[in-house]
């Protein structure tokens, strides 16, 4: 209620938020007069930035007012289980190494897998080491820490009409701490972008001049930006054939 602008699914005549055809489901949602928010313009990324801590800010304390079985659910709430998806992925990176061993050769992409695992591996242990002593249980155990976190900030679910900045496609959100919202947006920015710092200082900084980040969230921030989600879940997707991409647009992600 007091964040208007997450673009909402219509109701059909029937009262439902879809209707089912020939087997699938489909929902309608309105048409917002704007454009994506475009990541190299550092006055979209300012507005965005202080939107997506309104957005935070709005659903604070949600997880108390939840139905119980929705929060029930796992795929609805992530909230506590970051350890777990570390070791899970470096379980998964293991099991790649010990696949990749049984190839007879190697194409590009097995040879950069090859030469980075050791690296890959390195930051999960890293990241599980730091978020030993940072806090985050604590923190997860606190219920009005809790957000909807939106799981895709990727700059076309950001629409700009104005001074408005309007929010769509929450198919990934999950009950969450705040800074993993935070990471996946400053990640998906900067990436475009040549990894540029400036742009990572500055979704922070108008995102604090909005709900400051404490201490303790700005070290689990740190863990967030160097747990490499993305180039895991491209080896997955690569080797488990999870994506249908070209072989060529793996190579070129990675």
């Amino acid at each position: 209620r007091s964040y208007p602008y997450a673009i909402e699914f219509e109701r059909s005549s029937s009262g439902n938020y879809f209707i089912e055809h020939e087997e699938e489901i489909y929902v309608l949602i309105n048409v917002i007069e704007g454009r994506e928010c475009e990541v190299y313009n550092p006055v979209d990324i300012i507005g965005a930035s202080s939107a997506l801590a309104r957005l935070h800010s709005a659903s604070l304390g949600m997880v108390e007012k939840l139905q119980r079985e929705l929060i029930s659910k796992e795929e609805n709430v992530f909230l506590g289980r970051l350890e777990g998806s570390l070791r899970k992925d470096l379980n998964l990176i293991a099991e790649l190494q010990g696949r990749l061993k049984e190839f007879v050769s190697y194409n590009e992409f097995d040879k950069l897998f090859d030469s980075s695992s050791e690296e890959i591996r390195m930051m999960l242990y890293k990241c599980i080491e730091l978020l030993g002593s940072s806090g985050y249980h604590e923190l997860c155990s606190d219920k009005g820490a809790a957000v909807l976190c939106h799981g895709d900030l990727a700059h076309h679910n950001i629409i700009i009409k104005g001074e408005e900045v309007w929010f769509l496609d929450f198919d990934y959100c999950t009950i969450d701490l705040r800074v993993k919202d935070i990471a996946d947006f400053i990640d998906k920015s900067i990436k475009g972008c040549g990894y540029d710092m400036d742009k990572c200082r500055d979704i922070i900084e108008n995102y604090n001049k909005v709900v400051p980040l404490t201490p303790q969230e700005m070290k689990l921030l740190y863990i967030y930006l160097m747990y490499p989600r993305d180039l895991i879940s491209l080896l997955r997707g690569y080797y488990n054939k999870e994506k249908n991409w070209e072989y060529r647009v793996f190579l070129d992600r990675f």
